[in-house]
């Protein structure tokens, strides 16, 4: 393969089994009609052909860069005729007549050399004066070809630009404001980011990829959500002209991508998260700005009670909400609000909890000495939220009857006839302690005290008399007069403190 290097800008008029240009190391195939600068690169395959107009009229083949035959005698006469002037002679006087002058000179001949223009003039001088010669040209062997003048146009390149939105494809045609008045123009390559890209080719940048085409057109996808300003692109057309696009996309403010929140708890349990967490906002850092619950507006960091408990979100996005105690069920729905505008809802469910059964006692009193068996010690109330309170047993807590002066019987405690005369011998009676089971938890009542009121109030006695005849009897009744609030009286002894 040859390699020329082109001294004028020219046209390729014609080109056959493929020339390549040289652009920047890549090898680019010519097309006829393409126009080649002044020190392109022409890579010429041996079997190719092809025509070139220069600018300056001259039309050169692949021939033309070829070694030319001379012709042997034709350096010969050349050289005799430098020998001549290099002897001093003249010239024309040692040459034989000529044919048509009269003149003596050389015959001549008919082979002859061709030499191609190569753009430089060398004139000979000689120190002789010398005649006139009638000079006849001489037929050329190759086949003359009609020269026209040629003046090349300067290719119109424009610069480009493009701005596009945020997410959006930018595309157009580079050449539609180009023109070349002699050339059909198309893009051969261009260079962004430091590459050199051959048209037709995509190469991947930073914020996108871009393809040119070589009728022009082009496309940049910008990656997702991807904003700013390409580097700047430089095309190379046909013709070697050059120009720029510039391609901006310019930002958006996208949506807020808020995503709904729940939260499950059993029981007794404080319900906490963060709303903001599953939501994201490309252009902005999330806040909440306020929250709507039960019909009410709520800014965001201030609580609200409600009636299963107490809410608060606050401005990150971090949430609680206290139940009341066994309160179970679902908070109403809460939608919050961001400080772009947009909303999303959180759904709070409290899951009930198998509590145990409750159980308040009532205690009742006693008196000293009033007590029998059967009276009524205490009354009781036990109640099971998460069931049937008829399931429920009641028992006495463990180690708190076991001197056995108690007894439930229908649904109250009483006192045994053991409890009934501890209490009428002045005792105390211990605290009733009662437990309740629904037949899995169990739930123990406080401990209830039974008051026992003791009697200390003294006997009253009075003093008793009668009269007697002489050797008489009569019964008199001591005590019968006489009093003791407690108890009965007993008589243990008699004595007279006087007689007749």
């Amino acid at each position: 393969m040859n390699k020329i290097i082109t001294t004028q800008n020219g046209v390729i008029t014609a080109v056959k089994n493929g020339i390549n240009i040289d652009i920047n190391g890549q090898s680019q195939p010519v097309v006829s009609g393409q126009e080649i600068l002044q020190g392109t690169t022409l890579l010429i395959a041996e079997n190719s052909s092809f025509e070139l107009r220069l600018q300056d009229g001259i039309i050169q083949t692949q021939q033309d860069f070829s070694p030319t035959e001379s012709s042997d005698d034709a350096l010969a006469e050349i050289e005799a005729l430098q020998q001549l002037i290099e002897s001093g002679d003249d010239p024309t006087e040692g040459l034989p007549e000529t044919a048509a002058g009269g003149q003596t000179g050389n015959q001549g001949g008919t082979n002859f050399t061709s030499v191609n223009r190569a753009g430089d003039e060398t004139l000979a001088s000689t120190v002789f004066d010398t005649n006139s010669l009638n000079v006849i040209q001489q037929p050329q062997p190759t086949q003359q070809q009609e020269l026209t003048a040629f003046t090349d146009s300067v290719t119109n390149s424009q610069n480009d630009t493009n701005t596009v939105a945020e997410d959006a494809i930018a595309t157009g045609n580079l050449l539609l404001n180009d023109s070349d008045i002699d050339t059909e123009l198309s893009i051969v390559s261009y260079d962004v980011n430091g590459q050199t890209v051959l048209a037709g080719n995509t190469v991947t940048l930073n914020g996108g990829a871009l393809t040119i085409n070589a009728d022009g057109n082009y496309s940049f996808t910008p990656n997702e959500n991807w904003n700013g300003t390409v580097p700047t692109i430089t095309y190379t057309t046909n013709t070697g002209s050059t120009a720029t696009l510039i391609i901006e996309v310019t930002p958006v403010d996208d949506a807020s991508v808020l995503t709904n929140d729940t939260n499950m708890v059993a029981e007794e349990t404080v319900a906490s998260g963060n709303v903001l967490t599953n939501d994201d906002d490309v252009d902005s850092d999330l806040t909440v700005t306020s929250y709507q619950v039960d019909g009410k507006t709520i800014t965001a960091g201030e609580p609200v009670t409600l009636e299963g408990g107490e809410l608060v979100i606050n401005a990150d996005g971090s949430y609680s909400f206290t139940p009341n105690e066994n309160w179970n069920g679902t908070v109403p729905t809460i939608t919050y609000t961001t400080n772009t505008g947009s909303t999303a809802t959180l759904i709070i469910e409290v899951t009930p909890v198998d509590d145990a059964p409750t159980i308040n006692v009532t205690a009742n009193d006693f008196v000293e000495n009033d007590a029998i068996a059967g009276d009524v010690a205490a009354t009781y109330n036990a109640n099971d939220e998460d069931s049937d309170n008829d399931d429920l047993t009641v028992n006495f807590a463990v180690g708190s009857n076991d001197d056995g002066y108690y007894a439930i019987v229908n649904g109250e405690v009483v006192l045994t006839q053991a409890g009934a005369d501890w209490v009428n011998t002045g005792n105390a009676l211990p605290a009733i302690q009662l437990t309740v089971s629904d037949g899995v938890l169990t739930g123990e009542g406080e401990d209830i005290p039974v008051v026992v009121e003791v009697d200390d109030t003294a006997p009253i006695g009075v003093d008793d008399s009668a009269n007697v005849n002489e050797g008489g009897s009569v019964d008199i009744n001591v005590a019968g007069n006489d009093s003791d609030s407690e108890s009965g009286l007993n008589l243990n002894s008699i004595v007279i403190v006087s007689s007749p």
